[in-house]
């Protein structure tokens, strides 16, 4: 796991699952001026080929948003990591 911060230049995402062959991704938003961001990470991960599924959420994040991006949703950490495990098909 790497954790990116806050305020994640979009391409950190794509070097960072291209770097450490990412199973997973995660991306929060918690104000909805933010949540565009999550639409040009999944962006950017397509245009570089990669694969691995993008779970996000926040305070800002619905699932419908999730489904228009083309990404995963959960709504809360605890869920998160159930749906981490299933994505990867590691259980759940």
């Amino acid at each position: 796991m790497r954790d990116l911060g806050k305020d994640a230049p979009t391409d950190s995402f794509v070097s960072a699952a291209k770097e450490m062959g990412a199973d997973i991704l995660g991306a929060s938003s918690l104000m909805t001026t933010t949540v565009d961001v999550q639409k040009e990470v999944v962006n950017a991960l397509r245009d570089a080929s990669i694969e691995a599924p993008l779970l996000i959420g926040g305070a800002a994040v619905t699932e419908e948003w999730a489904k228009e991006i083309g990404a995963h949703y959960s709504s809360d950490a605890n869920n998160a990591t159930v749906m981490a495990k299933q994505l990867i098909g590691k259980g759940g």
